[in-house]
């Protein structure tokens, strides 16, 4: 029996090179980065809505929504008070303070409460960190996620 080369069907490299510049056929709703880095067609739908406005922080609104989250209270103020255009990346900010402000509050009133506070702190600490992880991350994938009381009054605030 003799030896055949697996990797005879292979293509050369200008062949390989010109296969990988236009895909196929085009997913919708899909990234495509040719291997030199340059994008053939926009993202999902919902980071396409969330980024048709500019921001005026020189940001991507998907980054700058995440990063609304990233310190709680903090970069929320800093972004209510830079970013003055984009209602997405507002919202945002506007719900990180509802949320984070709330947990602050309710996490020194339970810390006053001797044996019931102490059990409220003990079940805030991982809703908090769920809370923190969900809204980073729905930000970042463009999605105006939104609690019930805080996501309302987050909307009203953002214009």
């Amino acid at each position: 029996m003799a030896f055949q080369d697996p990797f005879k069907h292979r293509r050369g490299p200008q062949e390989a090179r010109h296969a990988c510049e236009k895909p196929a056929r085009l997913l919708p709703n899909v990234a495509y980065i040719r291997l030199w880095g340059e994008t053939m067609s926009e993202g999902p739908v919902e980071a396409q809505e969330s980024s048709q406005e500019g921001s005026s922080t020189g940001l991507d609104p998907n980054l700058a929504g995440l990063l609304c989250y990233l310190l709680g209270l903090i970069t929320a103020i800093v972004f209510i008070i830079i970013e003055k255009e984009n209602r997405y990346v507002r919202f945002h900010a506007f719900q990180s303070l509802a949320v984070f402000g709330a947990l602050f509050v309710l996490s020194l009133v339970a810390g006053i409460i001797p044996v019931v506070g102490t059990l409220v702190s003990i079940l805030l600490a991982p809703v908090g960190l769920i809370l923190w992880i969900l809204l980073m991350v729905k930000a970042y994938q463009g999605e105006r996620f939104k609690i019930p009381v805080a996501g309302d009054w987050a909307e009203d605030q953002s214009g």
